[in-house]
């Protein structure tokens, strides 16, 4: 609880700065000590920035087929320190998982094509994914999609209008 408090700290801090969008490949990497390069190339940790000791900016995978909202999210989410990779589908959140993994995962509810619940359900039961805290956005009204994703293997879920603030503690209490 202690880390989760520190590293949130950290991050409102650093996006206070500008600091909080350091990524990979900038003038930061040159002032990286050996053992944060280390930590860096650890591949559960890779999608991480390294500042002092201190992990943050992990990277957030948003499947929503709603344009607006996967804007709105990743554009907020980045000002609070976040890397946000979008996806409009199960599909293309799939492929984007293959090619490297989030430290978690918003998922909307009411996708088109495979079932998000089933796609829940598909990366909790498979070894390469099952760490990897997934959160569903539901409609308000719907609940009943919210408790669902949990019984599918979903960390937590958020009700439509999202409240930014909530949401950014949820990720920070899920993510490692």
């Amino acid at each position: 609880m202690r880390r989760t408090t520190l590293t949130f700290l950290l991050a409102v801090v650093l996006a206070g700065c500008g600091l909080s969008n350091a990524t990979q490949g900038t003038a930061a990497d040159a002032n990286m000590t050996p053992s944060a390069r280390k930590v860096l190339s650890d591949a559960t940790e890779r999608n991480r920035v390294n500042i002092d000791g201190v992990l943050v900016g992990a990277e957030i995978l948003i499947v929503d087929n709603s344009v607006l909202d996967r804007q709105m999210l990743s554009e907020e989410l980045n000002k609070r320190g976040f890397r946000v990779r979008t996806a409009d589908s199960s599909a293309e959140g799939l492929r984007l998982l293959a090619e490297s993994l989030p430290g978690a995962i918003l998922m909307d509810s009411e996708m088109s094509g495979t079932s998000p619940f089933t796609v829940v359900r598909t990366l909790t039961t498979d070894t390469r994914y099952a760490h990897i805290p997934i959160i569903m956005l539901v409609s308000q009204g719907k609940d009943a999609d919210g408790a669902t994703a949990l019984r599918q293997g979903a960390r937590s879920f958020v009700v439509r209008p999202i409240n930014l603030m909530s949401l950014e503690a949820l990720l920070h209490e899920v993510l490692p």
